[in-house]
């Protein structure tokens, strides 16, 4: 074989892996804009349905300026840089308005420690955040990073910064393969960390990071929050919200929950009132209900038949003051003491005397609204001692004497009743929980 030959099949070995490049690269690019056709008719979707805007993205408001080149991440340490020295005095001020009972003398000295990193957030040009760590990479031992402050400056705290930050740094530790985050959280920055992800329950062995390294702060509670290198933490947020518009999208086109009805109008002047007849009521009949349907729902026997029903249900729980008592009447009546924390931790609140009342005005006309309102009663008072619990950094409120009485009127009453009827009840303030 001569030197000719061997240059003609180098040659089209060469052209053959350069077809098949292209080829692969035509095939990527058809890819990427079928998903970004997906991903624009789901935001104009989202835009066009009422319910839309409750869809964001948490970091949306960052991850837009990231795209714009207004906002910038940087990974840096004293290294003697000039520009790192003054990122990082910049971040120590920051730090010193943010944390004003944390000593200036303390705070200096962790940012500009040599062990220590810093990721800072420059929002055209000017640091606006950061996260101060420490990484901890000891042979025979796993590996972590101890988050020492975690800032961003006042006036930028809504626009999702935070949360950016912070999927900035799981970035960052996907990267350098240390995938364990722990912290000292006080009680205020709590509510941000679990939001990340964090929790109190530490998955290391403590013999892994007990090593006495890490800095403990008086009145903080010690989190972990474990990184997932399966996870795109850039991108995860804003693929929640294209997955939840998919959903939404698919049960409109399976259900007719999202038509809305004009409703009946209420006449001002008694005069002109007019008695309605319930089966000309617009929507009834769209969501499964039949004429005849409504009428035996309404008929004073059925009704008589479904009071008593309710009553005997509401008189079984009542006639159990060991289990009932804390629920015989509003919390902030019983309770006045913890009234206003209660109010603003419970957005709906309910008790055993408010669904007496009215159960005799005849306001429950199927047995499912009266089992909501117990069910909601029970789910109010579980999610307020959880609430309560992780506000006093304490564990197990399951232990709690009212959350145990709680759950006895829920086991004994209401769940036999709702797989009676064979319902669903979904727990409203997991939003608040969280």
């Amino acid at each position: 074989m001569d030197l000719t030959e061997v240059s003609f099949k180098r040659t089209r070995s060469d052209a053959d892996f350069s077809s098949a490049r292209k080829r692969q690269k035509v095939e990527k690019d058809k890819e990427d804009k079928k998903v970004l056709s997906e991903e624009k008719e789901l935001l104009q979707y989202l835009e066009e349905w009422p319910m839309g805007s409750n869809i964001r993205v948490r970091d949306g408001v960052a991850r837009e300026e990231e795209r714009n080149g207004i906002l910038t991440w940087k990974t840096i340490q004293n290294d003697g840089d000039p520009t790192n020295l003054k990122l990082l005095t910049q971040l120590k001020q920051i730090i010193s308005i943010q944390l004003p009972k944390m000593p200036k003398n303390y705070i200096m000295r962790l940012v500009f420690d040599f062990q220590h990193k810093s990721l800072v957030g420059l929002k055209n040009g000017k640091v606006i955040g950061g996260i101060t760590f420490r990484p901890f990479e000891k042979e025979g031992f796993v590996p972590f990073i101890e988050i020492v402050f975690c800032v961003i400056t006042k006036h930028e705290q809504r626009g999702g910064y935070g949360s950016r930050l912070m999927n900035r740094l799981k970035n960052w530790c996907q990267q350098n393969n240390n995938l364990n985050l722990l912290t000292y959280a006080d009680d205020t920055a709590i509510g941000y960390f679990q939001r990340q992800g964090f929790s109190s329950d530490i998955e290391m062995d403590p013999k892994d990071w007990d090593i006495g390294f890490l800095k403990f702060y008086d009145s903080a509670t010690l989190m972990h929050c474990l990184v997932d290198t399966r996870i795109n933490y850039l991108e995860i947020n804003h693929q929640v919200r294209m997955q939840r518009a998919i959903f939404c999208k698919k049960m409109r086109q399976l259900s007719l929950q999202h038509v809305e009805y004009e409703g009946v109008k209420k006449s001002d002047r008694p005069v002109n009132r007019q008695f309605i007849e319930v089966s000309k009521i617009q929507g009834l009949h769209e969501c499964g209900w039949t004429t005849f349907q409504l009428d035996k729902l309404l008929e004073k026997d059925y009704q008589d038949k479904i009071y008593k029903e309710n009553k005997y249900l509401l008189d079984s729980i009542k006639g159990q003051p060991s289990l009932s008592e804390p629920f015989s009447q509003p919390v902030v009546e019983k309770y006045p003491n913890i009234a206003e924390t209660y109010l603003q931790t419970i957005p709906d609140p309910i008790d055993l005397r408010t669904i007496t009342e009215k159960l005799e005005k005849r306001f429950y006309i199927c047995p499912e609204m009266l089992l909501a309102d117990l069910h909601r009663m029970v789910e109010n008072c579980k999610t307020f001692l959880k609430a309560v619990y992780v506000l006093n950094k304490q564990k197990a409120p399951e232990k709690d004497p009212l959350y145990i009485q709680a759950e006895s009127i829920n086991m004994r009453f209401l769940e036999p009743k709702r797989q009676e009827l064979g319902i669903f009840l979904p727990n409203h303030n997991t939003e608040v929980a969280q």
